[in-house]
């Protein structure tokens, strides 16, 4: 996505240039409102059928302070952006064409599309391979492993490389598997009766009843069992109870 300075109005821009530029949709959330580019068909921005999630979206902000200002600094900062396209060539020139070639740099691949973010993070996030940690999102994981493959031949010395890529929390290391999830594994068998389980027998379950109730509640009453209700659930059921 790309933040838009020049010109000052995007849907006019837009409409100067339909073939380059998506259709402006105006949003608003709260007290602030922007417009975003959105092809009609909902897919991926794209210039003579490249794009792929490479090309951006673009948004302004209507208002004059921007969503961001309200935001705590996390201390994370986006360092490198990286985009692999079978038709890079034809990317690059829209991305040059909006002005936004600057903000990626862009690879060919003989593979499908794909995006490869780099990030600086505080010190807390050591672990996470000095300080830079990796999100990509491919659907062709062999051209996204080579490109990680040589981006960390460029980055990493070799101790890096023997360093693990990530660490589970404490809480997370203690976890372990449910007892009763365990126990209802046993219960598949058909050659065990388990009364560990709590399951009563399938010959007492009242299925004929059950289906009649079923029947009867979808004839007269559908539209009601059928829809969202108060949490506290439903109002006739509880009468009936509490009157017993």
């Amino acid at each position: 996505m790309v933040r838009v300075d020049r010109p000052k109005h995007l849907p006019t821009w837009q409409a100067q240039y339909p073939s380059r530029i998506p259709p402006i949709v105006p949003l608003t959330r709260g007290d602030f409102a922007w417009g975003l580019s959105v092809p009609e068909d909902g897919a991926f921005p794209a210039w003579q059928g490249a794009g792929d999630g490479v090309l951006p979206s673009l948004i302004q902000w209507d208002t004059a302070r921007h969503p961001s200002a309200l935001l705590p600094d996390s201390g994370i900062a986006l360092k490198s952006l990286k985009g692999l396209h079978p038709q890079a060539d034809t990317v690059a020139a829209q991305l040059q064409w909006l002005g936004a070639a600057h903000l990626i740099q862009l690879q060919a691949t003989d593979g499908p599309p794909a995006l490869i973010a780099e990030f600086e993070t505080p010190g807390a996030y050591a672990p996470l391979n000095k300080q830079r940690a990796r999100v990509a999102d491919s659907r062709d994981n062999r051209s996204f492993d080579r490109f990680q493959r040589h981006q960390r031949e460029e980055t990493m010395d070799q101790s890096d490389l023997k360093a693990p890529m990530w660490q589970l929390s404490e809480r997370a290391r203690e976890l372990t598997s449910s007892a009763i999830r365990e126990i209802l594994k046993v219960t598949e068998r058909p050659e065990v009766i388990s009364f560990a389980g709590g399951l009563p027998s399938p010959a007492t379950f009242p299925a004929e009843r059950m289906r009649e109730a079923s029947d009867r509640i979808l004839r007269d009453t559908s539209a009601a069992a059928l829809q969202y209700s108060a949490t506290e659930g439903y109002a006739p059921l509880r009468e009936w109870v509490a009157q017993r």
